[in-house]
C-alpha cells in the first residue's frame, strides 16, 4: 500500500464517523453516509499529503456541510416538482370526468371508498396533502416523519387508487 493510500485509510478510519454524525445534523442517516463517502472519494488522492490532519478535517467539515446544503436544496426542488406533478395528474383525471357529472360523482365516491381502504398513516398523509392542501414538509414536521417518507406515501396512495380504479373499469 502506498503512503497516499495509507494516509487516506488512516484519515477515513479516524474521522468518517464524526463526519457522518455532523452530516446527520442536516440530513437523514443514509444520506449522511452517502455524502461523507462522496466527500472522501472526491478528495481521494488529491494532494492529501500536503495538508496536516487539522487542515484536512476543516476542509472535510466544510465540504460535508456544503454537500448537505446542496442535497437539501436538491430535495426541496424535487419535492416541489413532485407536488406539482401530483397535482397535475389529479387535475387531469378530474378534468376528463367533469363532462360526465354522474360518472364524476360515482368516481369521487369510489375514490373516497378507496382512500378509506388505505393504511391509516397513508390515508392521513393523503388527506392532509390533498384535502387540507398542506405541503409535504409541513406534514413531515407535524407527523415527525421525513419529507421523503411523506412523499413516498402520497405517491403510493395515488398508485393504489389508480390501480384499484383501473381494475374496477375492466
Amino acid at each position: 500500500m502506498s503512503v497516499l493510500e495509507e494516509r487516506c485509510k488512516h484519515f477515513y478510519l479516524r474521522y468518517a464517523t464524526a463526519l457522518i454524525s455532523y452530516a446527520r445534523r442536516f440530513v437523514d442517516a443514509s444520506s449522511a453516509e452517502d455524502i461523507v463517502q462522496e466527500t472522501f472519494l472526491k478528495f481521494y488522492g488529491k494532494r492529501l499529503l500536503q495538508y496536516t490532519d487539522n487542515e484536512l478535517i476543516k476542509i472535510f467539515y466544510v465540504t460535508v456541510r456544503n454537500s448537505c446544503i446542496d442535497y437539501l436544496r436538491h430535495e426541496a426542488c424535487l419535492s416541489d416538482f413532485r407536488a406539482k406533478k401530483y397535482a397535475e395528474i389529479g387535475l387531469d383525471e378530474m378534468c376528463d370526468e367533469e363532462n360526465h357529472e354522474e360518472e364524476f360523482a360515482d368516481m369521487l365516491k369510489k375514490v373516497g371508498n378507496i382512500i378509506e381502504l388505505l393504511p391509516e398513516k397513508r390515508r392521513l398523509i393523503f388527506k392532509l396533502y390533498y384535502v387540507k392542501g398542506m405541503n409535504s414538509k409541513s406534514i413531515a414536521d407535524m407527523l415527525s416523519l421525513s419529507q421523503r417518507t411523506v412523499e413516498n406515501n402520497i405517491y403510493r396512495a395515488l398508485v393504489s387508487i389508480r390501480k384499484i380504479l383501473s381494475i374496477a373499469k375492466e
